[in-house]
């Protein structure tokens, strides 16, 4: 990697000028380093030569941040929700969605996720087609996954 490639200055570089005061300065690496130790994995500079333990790694890291941005996700829509009918904080979820007689995040996600693989399968562009018919697509794999529940 050449030293004035834009991609190493930020690899390696630091953040230059002020910023609020007890704010750190944050490379690039500093957040891949404290994700990764978040999924216990030490010294992931070793592991990435390794294509085999490094795709394992990128594979649980995708697996645990997306769900953690899923599960977030779902906590602000029931608390926007919560806040438009205005009920407390603490309030039942699944209650508050039968009373209201509408849909949860959830069922949300699964409706969506079938519409979107029907769309496929009626689509005109024989590529998204084959897709959408082959069940060990990835891609397949996955939607059917999130309509489930099991990602």
């Amino acid at each position: 990697m050449g030293e004035d490639r834009s991609v190493r200055k930020a690899y390696l570089g630091r953040p230059v000028g002020r910023r609020p005061v007890g704010r750190p300065k944050y490379r690039w690496k500093d957040r891949v380093e404290a994700d990764l130790s978040e999924l216990g994995a030490s010294n992931w500079q070793e592991t990435a030569p390794d294509r085999e333990k490094w795709h394992a790694l990128v594979s649980e890291a995708k697996t645990h941040f997306g769900s953690l941005t899923i599960n977030a996700l779902q906590v602000q829509y029931n608390n926007v929700f919560r806040m438009l009918l205005g009920l407390p904080r603490h309030c039942s979820a699944s209650g508050m969605f039968a009373e209201a007689r509408t849909d949860g995040f959830k069922a949300i996600i699964r409706k969506k996720s079938a519409s979107l693989m029907q769309r496929l399968r009626g689509s005109t562009n024989s590529l998204l087609k084959a897709m959408a018919v082959r069940f060990d697509c990835p891609f397949q794999e996955h939607w059917i996954g999130v309509v489930i529940g099991l990602k």
